[in-house]
């Protein structure tokens, strides 16, 4: 069953990285790639505590890899990076955040999924 509290923290934190994402920013320059910026740390922990918090709260139906969650979790970070590429957002699509979120989402994945996951069968 799903704590309303822990289902209400999700969707706060969801809406919070779903607007930040989307606001336009003016006078914005073409980014270049590079992987190595403090904004893509940022962009890492963002995902990182966002696959956790919904692993965590059990939003989706439980199972043994939480495989539904990442997909999901994914799938918001390209749905608003893709968003950011559009030109009515007037913001830019960035193959560099795309990496930096999916890394936070798999290392929080392979963390709090299948570590415990590989422990518990040990």
């Amino acid at each position: 069953m799903v704590n309303n509290k822990s289902s209400l923290i999700v969707y706060c934190y969801t809406l919070l990285i779903i607007i930040l994402s989307l606001v336009p920013i003016p006078n914005l320059k073409i980014p270049e790639f590079n992987l190595i910026q403090t904004d893509k740390l940022i962009h890492v922990i963002v995902y990182f505590v966002m696959f956790l918090i919904w692993v965590k709260s059990n939003i989706l139906k439980d199972n043994n890899l939480k495989f539904e969650t990442l997909i999901v979790v994914f799938l918001i970070s390209f749905s608003l990076e893709f968003l950011q590429g559009t030109s009515f957002i007037k913001r830019y699509f960035e193959l560099a955040d795309l990496i930096a979120n999916s890394f936070g989402i798999i290392l929080s994945y392979g963390l709090f999924v299948l570590y415990p996951h590989k422990k518990s069968h040990a």
